[in-house]
């Protein structure tokens, strides 16, 4: 494992080095340290902790930002450790925090490939926030809390008394963009709206899951909407050929894009294409019926709408 450092923002706001850019906001005035995620499992959460405890800090509060396990994977260690650590977390997302395997349940038929869950660790969110914008107090600091949806319905950034943004996965880094073609966001409304309002905020800098730190993001803000643009845009090519099923179109989003066979990317990709199929939808641009016990989906004799 690359060794981990706690790199600078401003001020008392730090994000960890590595892929995950896990926030920090150290309290000097009572030694604590708030955390905006928790990191993907106990490893990165046990070596965040231990550079902590090294500068002097002790962990008090964990926001966590939606209901991924990259984002809340070191919960259960860190509430092992300190037993009267805070928990934060919206309502939306709450449930599946404490209860990841309930993803399981509620998911289509790919999640057929996930394998069933050996141990079921409690992580219990001790406090819930209002899906909706406003703030919240954690040992005499105040951090702002945005609603983002896009990426996850029950996504929120959390903005430090520096005045950073922690966007979580709101918008993705250059590598990640280069890295990857179709980029995850299970609401593409959601995910223009919220580019919007980031881009309209009034904060110093950001920091993202998949990017770290910035100050300027109207270049990742362009580059994301040109990305979904474009899938949109393939998606629709595809049907336009044929009359599909559901899974067809994600077999043909495979060859297109040049994904690798594997159950991870398969799930992944198939919540991708749900998205995109869902925009599509809304916008008029392709019908669906069922036909001989299929779902098929075609291309709109209606004129479509403007977004």
């Amino acid at each position: 494992m690359l060794k981990l450092e706690l790199l600078q923002a401003i001020g008392s706001s730090y994000y960890l080095s590595g892929k995950l850019s896990v926030g920090v906001y150290l309290n000097e005035a009572n030694r604590t340290a708030v955390l905006i995620d928790s990191g993907p499992n106990a490893g990165i959460a046990k070596a965040l902790d231990r550079l902590l405890r090294n500068m002097g800090y002790r962990v008090s509060a964990i926001i966590n930002t939606h209901a991924h396990v990259q984002q809340y994977g070191g919960n259960h260690y860190l509430q092992e450790n300190y037993p009267d650590l805070r928990v934060y977390s919206s309502e939306l997302s709450a449930p599946f925090i404490q209860y990841p395997w309930l993803s399981h349940s509620y998911g289509a038929a790919e999640t057929l490939l996930l394998e069933e869950e050996k141990v079921k660790r409690q992580v219990v969110v001790t406090d819930i926030i209002s899906y909706e914008d406003g703030a919240i107090q954690i040992d005499g600091a105040t951090f702002a809390i945005v609603t983002l949806p896009g990426h996850s319905p029950d996504m929120i950034g959390v903005i430090t008394p520096d005045n950073i943004l922690y966007g979580s996965d709101a918008l993705f880094g250059k590598q990640t963009l280069l890295r990857q073609k179709l980029l995850y966001y299970s609401d593409i409304k959601g995910a223009r709206a919220t580019f919007n309002k980031l881009s309209a905020s009034a904060v110093s800098s950001y920091v993202f899951n998949h990017g770290g730190y910035c100050t300027d993001i109207s270049e990742l803000v362009h580059d994301h909407l040109e990305r979904l643009e474009q899938c949109l845009q393939d998606v629709e090519a595809i049907i336009r050929a044929n009359a599909m099923t559901y899974e067809q179109i994600v077999k043909e989003v495979l060859l297109h894009y040049e994904i690798e066979d594997n159950s991870t990317a398969y799930m992944a990709i198939s919540s991708i294409v749900r998205a995109l199929l869902s925009e599509l939808k809304r916008t008029k641009k392709i019908d669906c019926f069922v036909e001989k016990g299929q779902l098929v989906i075609e291309q709109s004799n209606v004129a479509p709408r403007t977004i």
